[in-house]
């Protein structure tokens, strides 16, 4: 399981997902008006999924309007509920994170995002936040797409071209998804370069 403490356990030496995830726990951890995030357990949405229950899968197509328009909240908790039960079904992680504030929310998503980012396959992982409004969450994945199109960080930052975040069923409920693509053999020796560099291996 993951664990998001007031000290980070990277070392010194990082780059890239890692140094950002380290900053926002820093940031977490330094301010005494936050408290600590605890560790990531089982999203209680996923608990609530009966796997025995399969239901087809729900998939909403992204258009130019907003698909939840007129929608009753009835109709969309049912709706969330299916792509959490779709994506529970595909193995992909729920994880339930008590995130209530901006820093502890970057932190949570920066920490996930090293810890997919350290495999070379492609990963997907859904962290459910049940405290964070929609809206911040769509900001989020928002400017995080903003920022891979920033050339200059992305020289220094390559890996983050592997990574993609969007809000699950375009706004449904309060959870993210969060993609990273394989690594090529390229990005492969790249990245074992830098963790022997580091001591990891």
């Amino acid at each position: 399981t993951y664990s998001l403490v007031g000290t980070t356990k990277y070392p010194v030496k990082m780059t890239g997902v890692r140094l950002l995830a380290a900053i926002a726990a820093a940031v977490v951890s330094s301010s005494s008006s936050v408290s600590v995030v605890s560790a990531f357990a089982p999203s209680p949405f996923s608990q609530r999924i009966n796997s025995r229950h399969h239901v087809q899968s729900t998939t909403l197509r992204l258009a130019d309007e907003n698909p939840l328009e007129g929608m009753s909240d009835e109709r969309k908790s049912n709706l969330f509920q299916s792509l959490l039960r779709d994506l529970q079904i595909e193995g992909v992680p729920l994880l339930g994170c008590d995130a209530n504030q901006v820093s502890t929310l970057n932190a949570a998503i920066w920490t996930t995002m090293a810890e997919l980012g350290d495999n070379d396959d492609d990963q997907r992982a859904c962290l459910v936040m049940e405290e964070i409004p929609v809206s911040a969450l769509t900001a989020f994945a928002e400017d995080f797409t903003v920022l891979k199109t920033q050339a200059r960080l992305m020289d220094h930052l390559p890996e983050l071209r592997r990574f993609s975040i969007s809000v699950l069923g375009k706004g449904l409920g309060p959870a993210l998804l969060i993609e990273t693509e394989a690594r090529t053999d390229e990005e492969k020796e790249h990245a074992k370069t830098k963790k022997i560099f580091r001591g990891d291996v």
